[in-house]
């Protein structure tokens, strides 16, 4: 038989970041949380459905064999956020700049070949050009943009 958790004893089973605010309330009222990789139960057979996978947890925990992930507190936790949000940018940016590309390219139009960076200063500059419906200014642009394009120091 497994015993019941005593009051200060909680588990809750989640995925992706539905867990983060119960975890953040059950831990302001005092309550010792755990935090358990779900890699480490998941795989044990018999166990599909989400009562199954509580009473699993519940009694693995009764007998210690769970072991808590670890849970940065206040600026850590801020900063791990604000960095993983700063790459989701990064990654979206990256993703429609190649959209653009490929709609360049569709458009017959192979901006791609000419400059090796579409958002880069010269490249911006022909694009400009272009939405600006001059049928010239495609050629000025590329004219005046810059002789020889380099590539911009790192910040």
């Amino acid at each position: 038989m497994v015993p019941r958790l005593s009051r200060d004893e909680r588990r809750h089973g989640s995925d992706r970041v539905y867990w983060i605010p119960i975890y953040d309330i059950l831990e302001a009222r005092g309550l010792e949380v755990l935090l358990v990789n779900a890699r480490h139960v998941t795989h044990v057979p018999g166990r599909k459905s989400d009562v199954e996978d509580c009473e699993w947890l519940r009694e693995l925990h009764s007998v210690g064999l769970l072991r808590g992930s670890f849970h940065p507190a206040g600026p850590i936790l801020a900063l791990r956020a604000l960095v993983r949000h700063r790459d989701v940018l990064v990654q979206t940016a990256g993703t429609y700049v190649q959209r653009m590309q490929n709609a360049l390219v569709e458009m017959n139009l192979l901006l791609p070949r000419v400059v090796s960076d579409i958002v880069g200063k010269t490249g911006l500059t022909i694009l400009r050009a272009l939405v600006a419906g001059d049928p010239s200014s495609p050629n000025t642009a590329t004219r005046t943009a810059r002789p020889r394009p380099t590539r911009s120091p790192r910040p």
